[in-house]
């Protein structure tokens, strides 16, 4: 078994991070042996929507339960989000939640990591632990090919 439970991709703007951890997912879900009990994708300003909506029809608690419980969680472009306190809060909730209980979870971002709110950024940046592997995808955008 791996140590890294994490796996981090960072990189430029259209350099394949989300096309690598969704490639991830989907080969974990195929092969049962893996043992990965379910899988999520979510894009983190979708995710951040869900659970304001949450809070309209009191189904908050289920919905954070969803992120905060899955066997492997592909969060989409961290970073991208609205940075204000409540996106902050929720984000290092479950971020933090996760790494504590050692969940699988795979995070991409466009930006160093050491760019998020020091809180995120420390559980991304776990040298202690080995909790994190950090893979940085460098080179031309597929979509602009710049």
């Amino acid at each position: 078994e791996l140590s890294e439970k994490w796996l981090v991709l960072a990189g430029k703007v259209g350099t394949g991070m989300t096309h690598f951890g969704c490639a991830v997912l989907n080969w974990r879900r195929a092969h049962p042996e893996d043992k990965l009990a379910d899988g999520k994708y979510i894009c983190v300003p979708d995710m951040l929507d869900d659970l304001k909506d949450g809070f309209r029809d009191e189904t908050y608690r289920l919905r954070m339960d969803r992120y905060r419980d899955v066997g492997l969680l592909l969060m989409d472009d961290l970073g991208s989000h609205s940075p204000t306190m409540w996106a902050q809060e929720k984000l290092f909730q479950l971020i933090d939640h996760r790494s504590r209980e050692r969940m699988e979870t795979i995070i991409t971002l466009n930006c160093a990591p050491s760019d998020l709110p020091d809180r995120i950024a420390d559980r991304l940046l776990d040298q202690g632990t080995g909790l994190c592997k950090i893979v940085v995808l460098d080179g031309p955008s597929y979509r602009s090919g710049r």
